[in-house]
């Protein structure tokens, strides 16, 4: 491999330089034996080849000066072509410092070829780093049933893309509301989700977009214009009738009884079983009545509750 090279040009007042090389290729002679001469960029000690499309004759060329040696028309435009490149190099730099913008291979090179020089943010790497931050903080400031609503969401906004436009993952600035709402027509048609579910899941992809928003990722919040509400369920309860009709039925599995006495227990406490679950006997105290009371504190809303803990007869007495 022979390569002909030339001298280097550096801009020795700033404190990142860049240096400006050219060299013929050989190895990579056309036919008629002319050389492609080639720019190579270099930034420290990394490098970045930009091929001019100028060629040349080997024995015409020279290392030292780093242009053609004869004295042809033929040479004078080519050796002013190389000085355009050189200059528009060093252009490109002082765009770069003149934006603020460090003098790096990767910023050289979007200049050169017109590229984009700002960061992609990555959608599903957001949502990553935000679950893995839910997840140092579980049971200081957040549940664990919200920890896994969150990765559930994750997982189905991923497979969403996948079935919708076969990628893992967008840069947040293409989010649009086309996305929103086809989202949500596959929650309700692939995933069969009914509405309120397939709510609940957008509502913790809101909150993923809403850092998006906030941290400057994204200009325009995708959900405008989109309904995000849930629809009222009318709730069936239980009637005293068949409330006594489960207290008495006979199970033979002891764990089925069980299950029915946490039940009941949570029927006539009004605390939601992840609240019976985290019960230990310390948060059973005497009120100021002199009776037991439950004091603890709701897992989804984190508030203060206080219940009488009263035996059935008294409270169908209280009925």
């Amino acid at each position: 491999m022979l390569d002909l090279e030339f001298d280097t040009i550096k801009h020795r007042d700033m404190k990142q330089t860049i240096s400006v090389r050219f060299y013929a290729r050989k190895e990579r002679s056309t036919q008629s034996g002319l050389t492609p001469i080639v720019m190579r960029i270099a930034v420290g000690d990394q490098r970045l080849n930009i091929g001019t499309k100028l060629y040349v004759n080997p024995d015409d060329w020279s290392m030292e000066d780093g242009k053609v040696k004869t004295k042809t028309r033929e040479a004078k435009k080519i050796n002013e072509a190389l000085d355009g490149f050189r200059h528009m190099a060093f252009d490109y730099q002082r765009e770069l410092m003149h934006e603020g913008r460090p003098i790096t291979l990767d910023n050289m090179k979007a200049k050169w070829y017109n590229l984009s020089l700002e960061k992609k943010v990555m959608l599903m790497e957001v949502f990553a780093q935000h679950n893995q931050q839910m997840k140092a903080l579980v049971n200081k400031v957040f549940a664990p049933l919200t920890l896994e609503r969150y990765e559930t969401s994750f997982r189905h906004t991923q497979a969403f893309m996948k079935w919708k436009y076969k990628i893992d993952d967008i840069d947040v600035s293409e989010l649009k509301y086309e996305f929103i709402a086809d989202y949500e027509f596959w929650l309700k048609s692939v995933r069969n989700c009914d509405h309120n579910t397939s709510m609940k899941y957008l509502s913790n992809f809101k909150k993923i977009v809403h850092i998006c928003i906030k941290n400057g990722w994204l200009n325009r919040d995708p959900f405008v214009g989109f309904k995000l509400a849930k629809r009222e369920i009318e709730k069936t309860f239980l009637v005293e009738d068949e409330l006594s009709r489960i207290i008495n039925k006979d199970f033979l599995m002891q764990r089925t009884a069980q299950v029915r006495d946490i039940f009941i227990f949570c029927c006539y406490t009004g605390l939601a079983y992840a609240d019976v679950e985290k019960l230990t006997r310390e948060a059973i105290t005497i009120g100021i009545d002199g009776e037991k009371w439950i004091w603890t504190s709701r897992q989804k809303t984190d508030s203060a509750t206080r219940v009488p803990l009263l035996g059935i007869k008294r409270i169908h007495n209280v009925w």
